[in-house]
């Protein structure tokens, strides 16, 4: 009877676990990336952390420039002297561009591209394949690691743990700037929308 019940799951699909971007950057320890996802001809930023908001603005880009940046997909692409970096910098706001000594920048076969500055291993590029829309569930002790990182204060708790990324989902025209909760804490949620989409950044 074992036999027979195995016998009977072998031509299903095994479904493989997504991964939520907050959890991705968690367990990689990223500080600056960026995921782009392609909407019609352009490509907007989906999912960042360490981006302010004029790069989030500055990072929206044409399908035909990523195709001669990395037009192969599930390759790493690695752009460590200035002469590779410069044609990325617009990229980026002024804040961020004059610390950028390397960029790599992968593509996913769902077409979404993450660009980093720190090293993409084989162990990166491979969760990059999961990524997926799934939320992160927060607790006290995977908080711990990531606000050590970042520099968080204690005021960072009045924040939902999503107000730590930028997160496109619906677009407007109006930039918004408020505070997630009424509270003397120092930590805003800026929104800037365009569009169909839209993006919020915790600083």
């Amino acid at each position: 009877m074992g036999l027979l019940s195995r016998a009977s799951t072998l031509d299903k699909k095994e479904k493989i676990q997504g991964l939520a971007f907050s959890d991705f950057i968690i367990k990689h320890s990223l500080k600056i990336c960026a995921l782009l996802e392609k909407k019609e001809s352009d490509y907007f930023v989906k999912n960042s952390i360490g981006f302010d908001g004029n790069s989030i603005i500055s990072a929206i880009s044409t399908a035909d420039f990523w195709n001669g940046i990395c037009p192969v997909s599930k390759k790493i692409y690695s752009f460590t002297n200035q002469g590779e970096i410069n044609p990325l910098l617009q990229l980026f706001s002024l804040n961020i561009k004059d610390n950028i000594k390397n960029l790599y920048i992968y593509k996913n076969t769902n077409s979404q591209i993450l660009l980093s500055t720190e090293i993409i291993t084989n162990t990166i590029a491979d969760d990059i394949e999961l990524l997926d829309n799934s939320f992160h569930i927060c607790t006290i002790s995977n908080l711990n690691s990531l606000m050590k990182r970042l520099g968080a204060v204690s005021a960072l708790a009045t924040c939902p743990f999503s107000g730590l990324f930028a997160n496109f989902s619906r677009l407007s025209t109006k930039p918004s700037c408020v505070a997630t909760y009424p509270s003397v804490s120092t930590v805003f949620c800026c929104s800037t929308t365009f569009g169909v989409q839209s993006t919020t950044v915790t600083g």
